[in-house]
């Protein structure tokens, strides 16, 4: 049996169930609205608790239908529910996932800004480097010029000497020249008996490595017998005998390494390596000394065999790059 009123209490039980709690967002007063409207027609049509519904249905034929449009219209709405219900989820899950992208965002960008600025780095790097490159450039090919320079005047000189002992043969008679020649010869031997064979040489400026090849000391401190010259930077040996040579290395950064030659025949070596990798200007120094026989007419040089970008550190108020030898006994 179904009255008019369990009718009217069930449509509203569904309209608070479904307009109020599944859809908050519609207002109370329409929800109002429709339950006075059921309420009077309820009232409207005049049936008490007690009438069942079959009579009800011959009275009111048009009821039943009512009743299925709305459970219809409720099956509908709750698919509506659960169609907002799903696209709700897939909201969240998309702004999650956006989340997640913003994050990576910020981290590609703070990746992006630590290379920009090893990029700079390295390009302030390769800039300085440049400039160090260009200066000492210019360095060797200054040292180059005064080297010229100092070869031209030593010809002059030697040239002007020359005429001036030209002029003085030919006003000397043939009797004084040979007395002094066979004068000069027995102090020759007496020299050369006594071990008057020595010399002593250094570098009075800086010298990359790459272009060192033989080092050329290119300032006497002595030279008894003539046979340094600091032009080439190879004593020549003027007397068979044993000799004594020592020479000394220091590098102003990296690693680098010399060694005493005769005659293309390795001697002794001397190796410089400096410890400090980050600083430039980190000083390191090395020496060796031998003792050999060396035949008259022999070379002996200093030359470097293995470098990376070293520079003799030297100078003429330092002193420190240096070659000496001399003869012990023949």
């Amino acid at each position: 049996m179904l009255s008019f009123q369990q009718l009217a209490l069930t449509i509203c039980k569904r309209l608070d169930k479904r307009l109020i709690v599944k859809i908050p967002y519609i207002n109370h007063k329409v929800t109002f609205i429709m339950k006075i409207t059921v309420w009077l027609f309820v009232l409207f049509v005049g049936i008490d608790c007690g009438i069942a519904e079959a009579p009800l249905r011959k009275k009111f034929p048009e009821t039943a239908d009512l009743v299925q449009k709305f459970d219809l219209l409720m099956s509908r709405m709750a698919f509506l529910e659960d169609t907002v219900q799903q696209q709700t989820t897939k909201i969240t899950s998309l702004e999650k996932g956006q989340q997640i992208l913003n994050d990576q965002i910020i981290v590609l960008k703070r990746d992006n800004d630590v290379l920009l600025k090893r990029v700079l780095e390295c390009k302030t790097d390769c800039n300085t480097n440049v400039i160090k490159n260009e200066t000492r450039s210019k360095e060797h090919e200054n040292s180059k010029t005064d080297f010229v320079l100092r070869l031209g005047n030593q010809n002059k000189t030697t040239h002007t000497i020359e005429d001036k002992h030209r002029s003085n043969i030919k006003n000397v008679p043939l009797t004084n020249l040979a007395t002094n020649a066979t004068k000069l010869r027995i102090g020759n031997r007496r020299a050369t008996a006594a071990g008057n064979i020595a010399f002593s040489a250094f570098l009075d400026h800086e010298t990359a490595m790459g272009n060192a090849g033989v080092v050329k000391y290119n300032v006497l401190l002595s030279n008894d017998g003539n046979g340094y010259n600091t032009f080439t930077g190879v004593f020549t040996v003027p007397v068979t005998g044993v000799y004594f040579f020592t020479f000394t290395l220091n590098i102003n950064n990296k690693f680098a390494s010399v060694r005493l030659v005769k005659d293309g025949q390795t001697l002794a070596a001397a190796v410089a390596e400096s410890i400090d990798s980050v600083s430039s200007h980190r000083h390191e120094s090395s020496s060796n000394t031998v003792i050999v026989h060396a035949t008259a007419g022999q070379s002996v040089w200093v030359e470097s065999f293995y470098y990376g970008s070293s520079t003799l550190w030297s100078g003429s108020s330092y002193p420190v790059n240096t070659f000496s030898g001399f003869l012990l006994f023949s």
